[in-house]
C-alpha cells in the first residue's frame, strides 16, 4: 500500500482532519475528520515513503494500535482511491507524469496509465513550430512509439521557434537530427523516420499502412483538399483519431479532422483563391496548438475528460477579455461552438451545459436579475435542454397577468404579487385599500380555478395515495398545529397579525451570526460546522447579504459543490433561517457520492432541520437576547406547523371538491379553520379568504405532501439525539458516509442508525416531545416578560 501522495494532502491538527484531492475527479477536494489525527497522519506519512516496514513496526507500538483498527484504517484509505495497492514499483523515469494523469484516472494501480500510454503509437506529419511541440510533449507524457515525417532540413529561421535544433544543426535533415536527439535522451523511444514531403494522399497511403497507428497529427503547412478529404476518408473508416491545427495573427485552432472540417476547408482550398502572405506562427503558438490537439486526443483516452469536442481555440491577443472578475471561457476556449447544437447528447448536457445553467440559476435566485433569466432561456432553446415545463410556462403567463392587477399605496404603484408581500410588514394600510386588493384577487379566481381543475386531472388519483399512506401522520400533525396554537396564539387566529417579525437590528453583522453558529460544535462531539463555514466563505460558496434577494442551497453534480445563498436581514429570524439552509449544504458534505442532488426532498429538509435545532437548543443555552430568540423560534415552528401545514390541508381539501368554484372553495376553507382550531376566535379571516390566487405553488405544483411538518419531526428527533448522546452524531455521519445515494432515506436511517421505526407511537411520541419543546419556549417568553 502506497499513499497517492499528488492528492496532495494537507492535514489540520486543530481541526482535527485532513483534506485531499478526490482522486477520477477534476476539481474537487474531500474532507476527512479524525477521532486521532496525530495517530492517522504519522500512518499517513509512512505509507508515503518506500521502505517503510519498520516505521510501520514502530507505529503500531507507539499508538497501541490493534489488527482491526489498522485493517479499518487501510479500508478507508483504498475504498476511498487514495492508494494504490499494487506491491510492486518501478524505478519511475518520469514521477510527475504519473502523478498528473493519476489524479484524474484513480484506482488501486499507480502504472494503468503507463500502460495505456506505451501501447499507443503516433504519427506526426511535419516537424516544424507545431510538430516539434507536439512531439516534446508527447515524450514528456511517455508516449514512446511515433513516426515521423519531414522532407524539410534545417534552416536558420527554424532555430528560434523549433525545438532540438541548434546552430550546428543547419542543413542537415531535420527528421535526422530529430532521432538523434532524442535517443540523446532516451533509448526506450521507438522512432520510423520518413525524410519525404507529403504532397497527396497517395504519398501517405504506404506508410500509413505499414504500421497499426493509434493517432495523427497533422502539423504540415499547405495541404491540398484532396490530400484533407482522402485522409479524412481512411481515418474515419480505420477509426484513428486525427487532429489538424493552425494560426492566425494570435489566435491558435484545433480540430478533430472530421467531414465538417473538410467542408469548412473546401472555400480556403480552392483554386480560384490567391493568399500573400508569410508565417507569423512564433513559438508559443506551436506549443498552444499541440496542447490543444492532445487536450483533443486525451478525451479519446480518458473517460472523464471525454465531452465529445470538435474544436478548441484560444486567442493569445484576446486578453481584453478577461476581466479582474471573471474569464470570459466562450471568448477563449468556444464550448459553445463546438457543438452541433441539435446533436448535444446526455453526457455534454450533465458535464459542461447544465452545471453552466445551475451557476447562473444561483446567480438569478440571489439577485433576480432577469438578464441572467434570459441567459438560461437562451441556452435552454439553442440546446433543447427542455428546462421548462407546460406549467411553468404557464406559470410563467399567469405571473406576467398578475403584474398586470396594480394597487395603488402612498403614491407608489404596486403589482399584487408586491402588495401581498408589503401587507406582511405593514400593519396600518387602509381598510379601502385592502378591499382594493381583495376585489382584485376576486377578479382572478375563474383563471384559478381552471387551473386548479387542470392540477386536480392531472395530479389527484397520486395525491390520493400519499394522503392515504400518511393519514396517521396528518392526524397526529393536527392535534400539533392545535396544541400549538393554544400555547402561544392565545385561542385567537387573527389573519391580520401574522407578519414577519420586524426585529432588524438585533445582529449587528453576519459573523455574530456564523460565530453563533460555531458554537454547535462545542456542543455535539465531532460537530465542525465551523470547519464546513469556513471552508464555504474560502472558497466562495456560501454567500450571505442583505443584498442577496432569495434562499437557496444548490448541489452542483458536476463540481461536486455546494452553493449556499441567504438574505442577510439582521434578526434572529434570519439567522435561523441560515442555520436551516448551511444544514443542508453541512450534511452533503458527509456523502461522498456526486449524485447528491438525487437525495429526496425529504432526506434534504431533514438535514436543514437539524442543523435549524441544533442552533436553537444552543443558542437557547447561552442566555443572551432570549426574547428574541424565543420569538424568532416561535415564529418559525409557526411557520411550519401552522402555517405550511394549513396549506397542505387546505390543498387537500380543495382537490377533494367535487365541483371547484369559488363558493365551494371559500365554503371549505371556512369549515376547514373551523375544524383545525374549535372554540377559537377567528378575526379577520378576509385578508387570506382569497390568497390562492397568488399561491402559485397551490396552483401549479405537485407539492410534497407534509414535506416540511415530517422533515420538522425527523429534524427535531435527530438532533435531540445527537445534542444528548455523545457517539449519536459519529454514528450518523458514518452511515452517511458509507451508504450509497439510493439507501439513504429517512427510514432507513432512523432504523439502522437510531433503531426507531417510523409508526403511529414514534410519530405521538416525537410530536409529543414537540409539544413540549413549544410550553418550553412559551415560559421562557413569560419569564422574560417579567423581567
Amino acid at each position: 500500500m502506497y499513499l497517492k501522495k499528488h492528492l496532495n494532502f494537507i492535514g489540520d491538527r486543530n481541526k482535527s482532519e485532513f483534506s485531499c484531492h478526490i482522486p477520477g475527479s477534476l476539481d474537487s477536494d474531500m474532507i476527512v475528520e479524525l477521532d486521532d489525527f496525530d495517530r492517522v497522519w504519522s500512518f499517513l506519512e509512512i505509507i508515503s515513503k518506500d521502505d517503510n516496514e519498520n516505521d510501520l513496526i514502530e507505529w503500531k507500538d507507539r499508538y497501541q494500535v490493534k489488527p482491526e483498527e489498522l485493517e479499518e484504517i487501510e479500508n478507508f484509505l483504498i475504498d476511498n482511491d487514495l492508494v494504490y495497492t499494487n506491491e510492486q514499483r518501478y524505478d519511475e523515469e518520469n514521477p510527475r507524469r504519473l502523478n498528473f494523469l493519476n489524479n484524474i484516472i484513480g484506482g488501486p494501480n499507480r502504472y494503468t496509465i503507463e500502460q495505456l500510454i506505451d501501447s499507443k503509437q503516433i504519427l506526426i506529419i511535419g516537424l516544424g513550430t507545431v510538430g516539434t511541440a507536439v512531439l516534446r510533449l508527447l515524450l514528456g507524457m511517455g508516449f514512446k512509439r511515433f513516426i515521423l515525417i519531414d522532407g524539410d532540413r534545417v534552416e536558420k529561421k527554424n532555430l528560434m521557434h523549433q525545438f532540438y535544433f541548434d546552430k550546428r544543426d543547419i542543413g542537415r535533415k531535420k527528421v535526422e537530427v530529430i532521432i538523434e536527439k532524442i535517443k540523446e535522451l532516451s533509448n526506450e523511444v521507438s522512432i520510423n523516420i520518413y525524410d519525404e514531403y507529403i504532397n497527396t494522399f497517395q504519398d501517405l497511403k504506404p506508410i500509413i499502412k505499414e504500421y497499426r497507428i493509434d493517432c495523427i497529427f497533422c502539423a504540415f503547412d499547405n495541404y491540398s483538399l484532396e490530400l484533407l478529404s482522402q485522409l479524412e476518408e481512411y481515418t474515419s473508416k480505420n477509426k484513428i483519431p486525427t487532429y489538424i491545427s493552425g494560426y492566425n495573427v494570435g489566435k491558435t485552432v484545433a480540430k478533430k479532422l472530421d467531414k465538417e472540417v473538410v467542408n469548412e476547408s473546401k472555400p480556403l482550398l480552392n483554386e480560384n483563391i490567391k493568399t500573400i502572405f508569410s508565417n507569423s506562427g512564433v513559438g508559443f503558438l506551436g506549443d498552444l496548438a499541440a496542447i490543444l490537439m492532445f487536450r483533443l486526443w486525451m478525451e479519446e483516452l480518458v473517460g472523464i475528460l471525454n465531452h465529445h469536442t470538435k474544436k478548441l481555440e484560444i486567442d493569445f491577443f484576446s486578453l481584453s477579455n478577461i476581466t479582474e472578475k471573471n474569464i470570459k471561457i466562450n471568448e477563449i476556449l468556444n464550448y459553445d461552438n463546438i457543438y452541433d447544437n441539435a446533436l448535444v447528447n446526455k453526457e455534454i448536457k450533465e458535464n459542461i451545459i447544465m452545471p453552466r445553467i445551475l451557476n447562473y440559476y444561483l446567480e438569478y435566485i440571489k439577485f433576480g436579475d432577469p438578464k441572467i433569466f434570459e441567459i438560461i432561456k437562451k441556452y435552454n432553446d439553442q440546446f433543447k435542454l427542455e428546462l421548462f415545463e407546460n406549467e411553468e410556462l404557464e406559470q410563467q403567463r399567469y405571473m406576467n397577468q398578475l403584474s398586470q392587477f396594480k394597487i395603488t399605496y402612498q403614491d407608489k404603484e404596486y403589482n399584487i404579487m408586491e402588495f401581498s408581500k408589503l401587507i406582511l410588514t405593514v400593519s396600518d394600510i387602509p381598510t379601502e385599500i385592502i378591499d382594493a386588493y381583495l376585489h382584485q384577487q376576486v377578479k382572478l379566481f375563474p383563471q384559478a380555478i381552471e387551473i386548479i381543475k387542470h392540477k386536480k386531472e392531472k395530479y389527484y388519483s397520486d395525491y390520493q395515495i400519499i394522503w392515504n399512506e400518511k393519514s396517521n401522520f396528518i392526524r397526529l400533525m393536527k392535534k400539533c398545529m392545535l396544541e400549538f396554537s393554544k400555547i402561544h396564539l392565545n385561542y385567537t387566529i387573527d389573519y391580520n397579525e401574522y407578519k414577519l417579525i420586524q426585529n432588524k437590528g438585533e445582529i449587528e453583522d453576519i459573523d455574530i451570526v456564523l460565530n453563533s453558529l460555531k458554537k454547535i460544535d462545542t456542543k455535539v462531539i465531532g460537530y465542525d460546522l465551523s470547519g464546513y463555514i469556513d471552508y464555504c466563505k474560502s472558497h466562495n460558496y456560501l454567500h450571505v447579504g442583505p443584498t442577496i434577494k432569495n434562499t437557496l442551497c444548490l448541489y452542483n453534480p458536476r463540481y461536486n459543490s455546494v452553493n449556499i445563498s441567504i438574505p442577510f436581514s439582521y434578526s434572529w429570524d434570519n439567522a435561523i433561517s441560515i442555520a436551516h439552509e448551511i444544514g443542508q449544504g453541512y450534511f452533503y458534505s458527509f456523502i461522498s457520492s456526486r449524485e447528491k442532488h438525487k437525495l429526496g426532498a425529504l432526506v434534504n429538509k431533514t438535514f436543514a432541520f437539524i442543523n435549524e435545532f441544533l442552533f436553537e437548543f444552543t443558542i437557547l443555552e447561552t442566555g443572551i437576547n432570549r426574547k428574541a430568540i424565543v420569538d424568532s423560534i416561535v415564529y418559525k415552528l409557526q411557520n411550519v406547523i401552522v402555517r405550511l401545514f394549513s396549506l397542505d390541508l387546505y390543498e387537500q381539501r380543495i382537490l377533494n371538491l367535487d365541483e371547484i368554484t369559488l363558493e365551494n372553495i371559500v365554503e371549505g376553507r371556512n369549515q376547514l379553520i373551523t375544524e383545525s382550531f374549535p372554540n377559537f376566535k377567528i378575526m379577520n379571516d378576509k385578508f387570506s379568504r382569497y390568497n390562492l390566487v397568488i399561491n402559485l405553488d397551490m396552483l401549479f405544483e405537485k407539492r410534497d405532501v407534509c414535506l416540511y411538518p415530517e422533515a420538522l419531526v425527523y429534524g427535531f428527533y435527530i438532533a435531540k439525539e445527537v445534542y444528548s448522546t455523545d457517539d449519536a452524531f459519529s454514528r450518523f455521519t458514518s452511515w452517511l458516509r458509507k451508504k450509497p445515494i439510493e439507501d439513504i432515506t429517512i427510514s432507513n436511517l432512523l432504523s439502522q442508525v437510531f433503531g426507531v421505526t417510523l409508526n403511529t407511537e414514534f410519530y405521538e411520541i416525537i410530536i409529543g416531545e414537540i409539544i413540549d419543546y413549544a410550553k418550553i419556549l412559551k415560559n421562557i417568553s413569560s419569564e422574560c416578560s417579567t423581567v
